[in-house]
């Protein structure tokens, strides 16, 4: 089966597919609202409030303005192994005001199932479940792995647009997703440095 996994960023929406063997009848798309325990939000590096829904300005600022998303999804349905998977960001705002340098998204897993349980509500940049508090896009690879990046294009001939699926769909995400044990997954988002302006 086939498992999809959609989310959004400032820039983009998320969800999660995924695919199991071939025995299973269907491919299956994930999203925070599937299940009892899909949340999202993100958080900012001045701890000025939390923030909850389903859209994210995930960015990398030379203020302590700098923003992280983290995305729980329910995966308890899934019980055949994984053998596919794809995560999803969907375009929802680019800026290019600022700078025109490609936006390169790390997109972490929580490895600490304790963590799992976070509640948007009350999470902030102090708080927030295996964030690296002193760097602007990393999380605390003691409790987290870094998955892979996704890179959404800002200028030129393959410049994305507003609706583009940028996706991330890996061997490290399916070996993620099948090390799961509590039915939840939670994944961070940090834009790394931009290299032409730290502003954005």
């Amino acid at each position: 089966m086939k498992t999809t996994i959609r989310t959004h960023l400032l820039a983009t929406v998320a969800g999660l597919a995924l695919a199991a063997p071939l025995t299973a009848q269907t491919n299956s798309t994930i999203t925070t609202n599937d299940g009892t325990g899909g949340v999202s939000g993100y958080v900012q590096q001045n701890d000025i409030g939390v923030f909850g829904g389903t859209q994210w300005h995930v960015k990398n600022a030379a203020t302590n303005t700098t923003r992280k998303a983290y995305i729980r999804f329910d995966i308890s349905n899934i019980t055949d192994p994984v053998t596919a998977a794809d995560f999803d960001l969907v375009v929802s705002l680019l800026d290019s005001n600022f700078s025109s340098a490609d936006q390169v998204i790390n997109v972490y897993g929580i490895t600490n199932e304790a963590l799992d349980n976070w509640d948007p509500g009350t999470t902030t940049w102090s708080n927030a479940p295996a964030n690296n508090t002193s760097s602007k896009f990393a999380a605390d690879l003691a409790q987290a792995d870094l998955l892979g990046t996704i890179t959404v294009v800002v200028a030129g001939q393959n410049a994305n647009s507003v609706g583009d699926v940028v996706t991330l769909n890996n061997q490290a995400l399916i070996d993620f997703l099948n090390a799961d044990t509590n039915g939840l997954v939670t994944i961070i988002l940090g834009r790394t440095v931009n290299p032409e302006d730290g502003r954005n």
